[in-house]
């Protein structure tokens, strides 16, 4: 989970930790309430439902009066996965409502603490996928190195990469087929302006059999 002042995220497949499973339980009556209003609402978009993969608890710890159903871009494969769409329930009126993302969307720094490895939210190319937490860990410790998760221009999808730029560096991405590069491990970099990115692709993983995690629970 990520937490901020008045903000807690949480991942939909992110492990159940068992002193806080009170957290997630509450969470999952919240989404179980939320898909009800859903339905009721937007049936012809109830497709969509599982699109979403973080929650957002808006408010005081503990007492949050608004969830935020996330999608976020390219989580599980970059390192600054951008905001595609957002739902905001509200128990109080027990409705549920997509709310506009910006032109230039948010991105979500430190999103390796919203996911698991056992229930990875999407399949990964060769040595990319044998050890993805951990490798996107290193990535993010390189990008807090230069503070970019704190700076100001750089919370947006087109902010990142001009912040980089500044600092002579570009994000770069696995090969598809996961071929180690050099002595290191295949994973993200940093590297010269001078080297071209290159994009990893995505898909999604089999659920599992046990309540380990949101997803699971709320699963139809």
């Amino acid at each position: 989970m990520i937490e901020y002042p008045g903000l807690l995220i949480v991942g939909r497949k992110e492990k159940v930790e068992p002193d806080t499973r009170w957290l997630w339980e509450q969470l999952v009556a919240v989404s179980r309430r939320a898909r009800g209003a859903w339905e009721h609402r937007w049936r012809d978009k109830i497709d969509r439902w599982d699109e979403w993969n973080t929650i957002a608890c808006i408010g005081k710890w503990g007492k949050w009066h608004t969830y935020d159903f996330l999608h976020w871009d390219g989580l599980g494969d970059s390192p600054v996965p951008w905001l595609r769409a957002r739902w905001r329930y509200t128990p109080l009126i027990d409705a549920i409502d997509p709310q506009p993302i910006p032109d230039d969307p948010p991105v979500l720094h430190g999103s390796s603490r919203v996911l698991s490895t056992e229930h990875w939210p999407i399949k990964l190319p060769g040595t990319w996928s044998k050890d993805p937490k951990s490798r996107l860990i290193e990535i993010e410790r390189q990008l807090e190195e230069l503070n970019i998760h704190v700076h100001p221009h750089s919370q947006t999808h087109s902010g990142v990469p001009r912040v980089l730029a500044d600092r002579g560096y570009e994000l770069s991405a696995p090969y598809q087929k996961g071929i180690e590069w050099g002595k290191g491990r295949a994973g993200w970099k940093l590297v010269p302006l001078t080297q071209p990115s290159r994009i990893l692709p995505t898909g999604d993983l089999p659920k599992a059999q046990e309540w380990v995690n949101i997803d699971q629970a709320v699963a139809p």
